[in-house]
């Protein structure tokens, strides 16, 4: 995904869950830097979910970005809270601004 610099787009994540109904679970997302591996609690936003088209496999969280992010790689994660478990997925990665250099 490609974001430019001053844009504060809604990041649309596509989650598939092993629950009957994954809406059910709290959902948050954490974008960072690419090359950072350990998340903080700092990094986690509360994503909230939007309904999916009919016949849509996939439930899709959001998380709208109002914060100001420098040129660069990053990377999208996904916590879902299923107690017991947390489940961390990583979610893809994003480009902001023109990083070709």
């Amino acid at each position: 995904m490609y974001i430019v610099t001053t844009a504060t787009p809604y990041i649309y994540v596509p989650i598939t869950a092993p629950v009957a109904d994954p809406t059910t679970l709290t959902a948050e997302l954490a974008l960072v830097q690419q090359d950072i591996t350990d998340l903080t609690a700092a990094n986690w936003v509360t994503a909230a979910w939007r309904a999916p088209a009919p016949g849509a496999a996939k439930e899709l969280a959001v998380l709208r970005d109002t914060g100001t992010w420098p040129d660069g790689e990053y990377m999208c994660y996904a916590r879902l809270h299923s107690p017991p478990e947390l489940l961390v997925l990583p979610a893809g990665r994003v480009r902001i601004g023109d990083t070709r250099g």
